[in-house]
């Protein structure tokens, strides 16, 4: 009797050592499924974003084409990017009103860039008979009330003070500290009153990498590192159709020196065009530029327009064939993931796929983060 007792006890302790170890041993392959979640989000999860642009021309349909790309922009972003033309001498704010709405109505991200220099980028944007400065306090007065204005009113995510300055930087470079100078100010008064907003400028990676040293990140070039630690994400604006006419050509490493020690950066505008016969290009492009962006953890990534801004029946002979050699003028009207009629080319597939793989992963992050269920021990044992 006093034997069998014994072997009940130690059975009944065994099992509840067994009970135990099972009971670790799930919760710690819990843990590791979590941790896999949250590692699979930080590689996979950024938000993709996308600009919407009106037709070029006026077209018989031209509404009904404006719907349709309101649509696809909506339906196909976690951020809405509104670029606005700016300067201290044209009220433009109002502009961004009407993407900025849609961006709230329909619970998306908020991006807004003030865009302030002309589109060959050589220097301050500027209408016939117009003359301003950054050097001019007034100037430096009016870009704080705006980005102020900008901020109460919609509420941006991310307040982009300036599109690809490092042109001004090379170009005019007294005008340029003239600029950092008022975007200091400016910083410093919205994140005073809105610290949760993202204020920045954005780079253009192509044009900065002529100076760097093969061995230098982004964030040693002169035209960045003279806004301190005033820059809560390095913005960047990613061409490389400028450098390589074929996508079969582009680097993996090719943006490995974006990814800045201690500082977020973020691409918010990159395309590669794509007319009729060059949409194969663009797909295999939309694949290397989302892999790009997990490589070197940049976030968001956004397109630079959502349809194309002239239909292909538009196209010339010599665009077809030149990639981004021509002016942007030139080939600016075929960045499109869709055409103009709101027709689906390849690339758009593939931005889409990445686009639910990243909303799968953030649902099941935020069931994760809401019940964990893990075992727990009885009581007594």
């Amino acid at each position: 009797m006093g034997l069998a007792k014994d072997l009940r006890k130690t059975i009944a302790k065994s099992l509840l050592l067994a009970l135990a170890l099972i009971g670790l041993g799930l919760f710690f392959s819990l843990q590791q499924e979590s941790t896999g979640i949250r590692n699979q989000a930080q590689q996979n999860g950024f938000s993709l974003g996308l600009m919407y642009w009106t037709p070029e021309e006026p077209y018989s349909d031209s509404t009904t084409l404006v719907q349709r790309g309101v649509d696809l922009t909506i339906t196909n972003s976690d951020l809405l990017m509104v670029q606005i033309p700016w300067s201290p001498v044209v009220d433009s704010a109002h502009t961004a009103k009407w993407l900025a709405k849609l961006a709230l109505d329909h619970d998306r991200k908020l991006g807004i860039s003030l865009d302030w220099m002309n589109q060959d980028r050589l220097g301050l944007s500027m209408r016939e008979g117009q003359t301003w400065s950054f050097k001019n306090d007034e100037t430096s007065r009016r870009l704080v009330r705006d980005a102020l204005e900008l901020v109460q009113t919609y509420r941006p995510n991310y307040l982009v003070l300036g599109v690809e300055v490092d042109f001004l930087a090379r170009m005019v470079p007294d005008e340029y500290r003239a600029f950092v100078s008022a975007y200091l100010v400016a910083y410093r008064a919205v994140k005073e009153s809105y610290p949760e907003v993202s204020v920045l400028v954005t780079f253009q990676y192509e044009h900065i990498l002529r100076d760097l040293e093969r061995e230098e990140h982004l964030s040693e070039h002169g035209a960045v590192s003279a806004f301190g630690e005033s820059l809560d994400v390095v913005g960047l604006s990613v061409y490389p159709c400028l450098v390589y006419r074929q996508t079969n050509g582009l680097p993996t490493d090719y943006l490995v020196r974006a990814n800045t020690p201690g500082k977020p950066a973020a691409i918010f505008e990159t395309a590669w065009p794509a007319p009729k016969n060059s949409e194969s290009l663009q797909r295999e492009y939309v694949s290397w530029i989302l892999d790009q962006a997990q490589r070197n953890q940049l976030d968001p990534v956004v397109w630079t327009s959502t349809v194309d801004t002239i239909s292909a029946e538009e196209t010339s002979t010599d665009q077809k064939n030149s990639g981004c050699d021509m002016p942007v003028a030139e080939w600016n009207k075929h960045l499109g993931l869709w055409r103009l009629d709101g027709g689906e080319k390849p690339a758009a597939r593939v931005w889409i796929r990445q686009l639910g793989n990243n909303r799968l992963i953030n649902a099941s992050m935020a069931e994760a983060r809401e019940d964990p269920t893990l075992p727990r021990s009885k009581p007594g044992y």
